[in-house]
């Protein structure tokens, strides 16, 4: 008879810095950021431009009906120059977009440990532009994600965040001039 398994738990949300906290920080993007109708210009950090959640960022947004510019802000998204890299590339995101996408895949919570870093999550909270975090799966948060002005469930959900409000209503028939029926 095969062992039992144990169903996996949430990744438990790691408690934030005193000074992080004390600051007002995790709020700051939700409270003084909005996110526009309909942005044109999106930069993506993410990993190599191969990735799969870079790859899926920039197809939503070009099936969005709009010509919206993605650019990519490459990023190492594990080990021990991510946080800082991740940070630069945050600030440089900002800088002629309209909104910043941080994206990553699902992986362990140690693999996720950049986006937990009170660096990452002071330079999404300063952005002067809205951040949409999509980092792991669902059972997922990041310091990263508390600091943001959206957090989408996963990464597969950022894109689509990003574009909710570009999406064109679909078209409805012209009504005919009264009399015109025979």
């Amino acid at each position: 008879m095969p062992p039992a398994t144990v169903p996996a738990q949430p990744t438990p949300r790691p408690r934030p810095p005193e000074e992080l906290a004390a600051s007002g920080q995790l709020g700051q993007q939700r409270a003084t950021t909005h996110l526009p109708l309909a942005p044109l210009r999106v930069g993506i950090v993410v990993g190599g431009a191969g990735t799969v959640g870079y790859q899926d960022a920039v197809t939503v947004l070009v099936h969005s009906g709009f010509r919206v510019h993605a650019t990519h802000f490459p990023a190492p998204l594990e080990g021990q120059a991510a946080a800082a890299r991740i940070v630069a590339q945050v600030r440089n995101a900002a800088v002629g977009n309209q909104v910043v996408l941080v994206v990553r895949g699902g992986g362990e919570a140690a693999q996720l440990n950049a986006f937990n870093s009170a660096q990452v999550a002071a330079a999404i909270a300063s952005t002067p532009v809205p951040v949409i975090t999509g980092i792991g799966h669902s059972d997922h948060t990041t310091l990263a994600d508390d600091a943001a002005c959206r957090r989408p469930t996963g990464w597969s959900a950022a894109a689509p965040t990003c574009s909710a409000g570009r999406r064109r209503p679909p078209s409805t028939p012209r009504r005919r001039a009264a009399g015109s029926y025979r």
